[in-house]
């Protein structure tokens, strides 16, 4: 048995180890977050501080300040941390590899704005493309571009692209820079109102499937469309084309590898889809180049689709029939369209695949009207239209934009069924009733028991079948069939008086001619020619029309 000093000496020892061992733990467990529910990781964490130095005794009264006094990360927070620095290193990446981008358009700028980087990043990526698309796609052939930023400037790939070209362009003006006097308005290019979260929802469910796609603005299309989820946004524009070229934001919302931010762009889109919108969407995401300004560094990426299946509506959302399609795109393969029978008078039901072998690039006549252009180019359009021979059926959906800007019939070989379709003046006031320039009023659409009409807002004047009627006061429920003649003199462009007095029959398909019978008349196509110098020339009004478009009244 021990001494009792050595037994004393023995627990001394043992309660001075115990007390040591808690006193240096202390800084490690004060403020443990055990039993609480774990705090909130920033989406873009701050760097960790650095390591603690070794502990050292210290008196209470600094325990409180030590800045070792936090708790160990965890999992979570190590994983956020890593993101954040390989987040890092990219965007130093592409301030290393990036070519600098100088705004053409600085000393036009409004002083008491603020400069937005994206859109300066956005016009060199517009630079670098008119002298690089060659490589990526064969631009002597026709092809069909959708901008969906056009900012009002000149378009560096309308005006160095082939005249069989057909360019869409939204109009979305930079916030800090005026509109010029003048837009130039080339043949071949759409100037469309701009992109509001109706008009997108409605473009990304129709049939249109482009050559080339542009979302090199995608903060601002955010802004248009009143939406903070660029994922789903993004993924959606995607699938409307073969291939588009992308850039990211400026600001922490595009401060994200583009890769990977489009590749949950795309997972995202197609987790929402429900029944209209994307199914799949199978594509490949390539960087193409780097651009840099004092503010921001952006790469551009080329996103190429090989398979697109979606669900889209037969035409633009104010078509009243319920019809629906599947598009499906394979790449370097036909198009078809899987019609489902929902709400259509067909003989029978089931399934029809339509295979497109020729896909022309071109956009539905009912969608660029849908969206919304200008006055001066519906009028355009008008006259075009006048180009044509006059086929059975000739609504609005039965005609193409197509490349060159021209308008053109979808299927003109249909047959003809008599009294069904409009002729002689009727034909020409049918074509203006289209395109929103009827001189009887604002028409709309009218879905009754026995057959798809229009009629105008006030009640005063319907067309059905073939014709127009005009209310009678006199006896209710009576309407009484009129004809509308155009009684305009055109002094500037007298030729157009001898195209809206044609005759206007309804053409048949002579197969043994190879051609159609009752051709227009020479004086159209000079008629159109006169028009389109007249209306679109000089350009439009930047001050006038582009206003109109912001307001969205494009509706006369």
């Amino acid at each position: 048995m021990a001494p009792p000093l050595v037994e004393l000496l023995r627990g001394l020892f043992v309660f001075v180890l115990g007390f040591s061992f808690c006193y240096l733990s202390f800084f490690v467990y004060t403020g443990s977050s055990a039993g609480s529910p774990p705090a909130t990781v920033p989406s873009d964490p701050a760097p960790l501080p650095p390591p603690c130095p070794a502990a050292r005794p210290s008196p209470a009264k600094q325990q409180a300040v030590c800045p070792c006094n936090r708790t160990l990360p965890g999992l979570q927070d190590l994983s956020q941390h890593a993101q954040y620095l390989i987040r890092l290193e990219y965007l130093k990446m592409l301030r290393v590899k990036g070519q600098p981008c100088v705004d053409p358009y600085a000393h036009q700028r409004r002083v008491n704005s603020t400069l937005s980087a994206s859109a300066i990043l956005a016009r060199c990526a517009l630079d670098w493309l008119q002298a690089h698309l060659h490589r990526h796609t064969n631009i002597s052939r026709p092809h069909s571009m959708f901008d969906f930023g056009y900012d009002g400037l000149p378009h560096p790939l309308v005006n160095n692209t082939g005249p069989k070209w057909v360019h869409f362009t939204p109009l979305l003006q930079q916030k800090d820079l005026p509109l010029p006097d003048r837009i130039p308005l080339p043949r071949n290019q759409i100037l469309m109102a701009p992109p509001t979260r109706l008009r997108l929802a409605s473009l990304l469910v129709t049939n249109s499937l482009f050559d080339l796609g542009l979302i090199l603005r995608l903060d601002a299309l955010a802004g248009a469309a009143g939406t903070a989820g660029l994922h789903v946004l993004l993924g959606s524009m995607l699938a409307m084309a073969r291939m588009t070229f992308v850039m990211l934001p400026c600001g922490t919302e595009g401060a994200f590898q583009a890769e990977g931010f489009i590749q949950r762009a795309v997972r995202r889109a197609l987790a929402e889809t429900k029944d209209l919108g994307i199914h799949i969407l199978d594509v490949d995401i390539e960087q193409v180049a780097v651009f840099k300004h004092p503010k921001c560094a952006r790469a551009l990426m080329k996103v190429t689709a090989h398979k697109i299946h979606r669900g889209v509506r037969l035409k633009w959302c104010f078509y009243p029939l319920g019809t629906k399609y599947d598009l499906v795109y394979r790449e370097n393969d036909w198009v078809q369209l899987v019609h489902r029978y929902l709400l259509q008078f067909t003989r029978a039901g089931g399934d029809k695949v339509k295979t497109i072998r020729k896909w022309a690039p071109s956009m539905n006549m009912a969608d660029v009207v849908g969206w919304g252009v200008t006055q001066a180019q519906r009028e355009t359009m008008f006259w075009d239209m006048l180009r044509s021979p006059a086929c059975p059926d000739p609504a609005v959906q039965n005609w193409l934009m197509a490349g060159g800007g021209y308008v053109e019939r979808i299927d003109p070989n249909q047959q003809a069924i008599k009294g069904k379709h409009p002729e002689g003046a009727a034909y020409v006031e049918f074509l203006r009733l289209q395109m929103c320039l009827s001189r009887l009023g604002i028409w709309k659409q009218v879905e009754t028991a026995e057959a798809l009409m229009h009629q105008t807002v006030d009640g005063e004047y319907r067309f059905a079948t073939s014709k127009f009627f005009r209310k009678n006061h006199a006896k209710s429920n009576r309407w009484d069939d009129i004809t509308v003649y155009d009684m305009g003199e055109y002094s500037t462009c007298p030729m157009c008086r001898v195209c809206v007095n044609h005759t206007w029959p309804v053409a048949k398909m002579v197969w043994h001619k190879g051609g159609l019978s009752d051709p227009t008349p020479t004086e159209c196509e000079h008629c159109y020619e006169c028009q389109y110098q007249h209306l679109l020339g000089t350009g439009i009004d930047g001050r006038a029309e582009g206003d109109g478009l912001r307001r969205g009244a494009v509706v006369s």
